[in-house]
């Protein structure tokens, strides 16, 4: 049986995520891990940063895309869309580069912990919700200016 102390700290989140056996590779610079995942077919990564100030735990799914900069635009109207639907926001477009991720985030309570079984809550979260919406984002990336004249 997986250990249900609350987690206080980053060191803490690595000994829970060793405990459950989940794989995943450790930042040098930063509190922060990498979890490989699966969407579908296709191989991505969930990183989880420990933010101790503010009390914050980041999740963030990478979708395996890159949106063209001639799509970036339409995407974002598309992604506040979809986040207006969700129930645990949301997708995040990074103007810059055209990366696509599904970020989501938990609070340290005000004991300054957090909850071991919500780390894979939020973990499954930020996987099921990215799988789900992936096809639709990447047609929507994919589609060429062309179309919309039709």
């Amino acid at each position: 049986m997986v250990d249900a102390k609350p987690i206080s700290s980053f060191e803490g989140l690595i000994a829970q995520l060793d405990a459950e056996n989940l794989p995943f590779r450790r930042a040098e610079t930063e509190e922060a891990v990498s979890v490989p995942t699966r969407l579908g077919d296709e191989d991505s990564v969930l990183h989880i940063r420990w933010e101790a100030v503010p009390g914050v735990v980041q999740f963030l799914q990478v979708l395996p895309l890159t949106v063209p900069e001639s799509r970036r635009d339409e995407m974002a109207i598309l992604i506040g869309r979809i986040n207006v639907a969700l129930p645990v926001l949301g997708f995040t477009l990074n103007p810059k580069n055209g990366v696509i991720a599904f970020r989501t985030h938990a609070f340290l309570g005000k004991e300054g912990v957090i909850a071991p079984g919500l780390i894979g809550a939020l973990i499954a979260t930020a996987v099921r919700t990215t799988k789900t919406f992936l096809p639709q984002l990447r047609a929507a990336g994919m589609e060429t200016a062309a179309l919309h004249l039709i």
